[in-house]
C-alpha cells in the first residue's frame, strides 16, 4: 500500500500491535472482522503464468512457517489454482491481520469480538461488501450495484443491530474471542456463531497459537 501510517513521532510512536501487547489498549472493547473473499477477485485478473510466482512471492514475503505451508497445502486441496492463490492474497492482505490483532488482544486480556462476513449473494463477500449491511443502507446509491444482488433484509437488520448494540452497550450480541473458544460471528443468511472461527488462518500464519 503506497499510503499507510508510519511508525514514529507522537501519532504512532510504536507499531500498534506492539503497543497492544504492552497493555496500551487498556480494556477498550474492539470488534474486528473482514469479508471472506476480500481481494480474491484479483487472482481472476492475473495471467496464468503469474499465479504460482505471485503466490510464492506472497508466501516468502510473509515468512509463512513450514508448518503453515503444510497447512496451506492441505487447505488448498481440491481448489482451483486461482482460488488457492486468491485465498493466499486474502489472508496476506487482511485475514492474517485480523487474526494477529485478535490473538494479541487475547494475550493482553483485552475484550475482543470477531466477525467474518460470508454472504455469497450477488458478487460475493468481497472487500467492503459488509458496509451496506452494517450501516443499514442496502438501498443507498450504488449499493446494490456493488453487491450484485438485493441484500437480505433480515441479515441487514441483524448486522446493523449488532453494530449499534456494540457501540451503545459494548456487546454485539455474540460470543467474544477468548481463550479456548475464540468465537467468530459468521454473517451469512442465516448468521452462525463459530467456535474457533479463525482456525484455518491461524494454522497457516501462526500454527504456534493452536491450542
Amino acid at each position: 500500500m503506497p499510503f499507510r501510517p508510519v511508525v514514529g513521532g507522537e501519532l504512532v510512536p510504536v507499531p500498534p500491535l506492539e503497543a497492544v501487547a504492552g497493555g496500551k489498549a487498556g480494556e477498550v472493547p474492539l470488534m474486528i472482522g473482514s469479508t471472506a473473499t476480500e481481494f480474491e477477485a484479483i487472482a481472476d485478473k492475473l495471467p496464468g503464468p503469474a499465479l504460482l510466482p505471485g503466490a510464492a512471492l506472497i508466501a516468502l514475503s510473509q515468512q509463512i512457517p513450514r508448518a503453515g505451508l503444510r497447512a496451506l497445502a492441505r487447505q488448498s486441496n481440491g481448489r482451483s489454482l486461482r482460488r488457492s492463490v486468491g485465498s493466499v492474497i486474502d489472508a496476506a492482505a487482511i485475514h492474517s491481520t485480523v487474526a494477529r490483532t485478535a490473538e494479541t488482544r487475547l494475550a493482553a486480556g483485552d475484550p475482543t469480538w470477531v466477525y467474518d462476513f460470508r454472504w455469497e449473494g450477488g458478487n460475493g463477500a468481497r472487500h467492503c461488501a459488509d458496509l451496506p449491511f452494517f450501516w443499514a443502507v442496502p438501498d443507498g446509491e450504488n449499493a446494490e450495484r456493488y453487491l450484485g444482488a438485493p441484500a437480505p433484509a433480515a441479515l441487514v437488520e441483524a448486522m446493523h443491530d449488532s453494530w449499534v448494540d456494540f457501540i451503545v452497550e459494548g456487546d454485539p450480541g455474540f460470543g467474544d474471542y477468548e481463550q479456548g473458544h475464540r468465537k467468530v460471528m459468521a454473517w451469512d443468511d442465516p448468521p452462525e456463531e463459530l467456535e474457533d472461527g479463525l482456525s484455518a488462518v491461524r494454522q497457516v500464519w501462526w500454527p504456534e497459537t493452536q491450542d
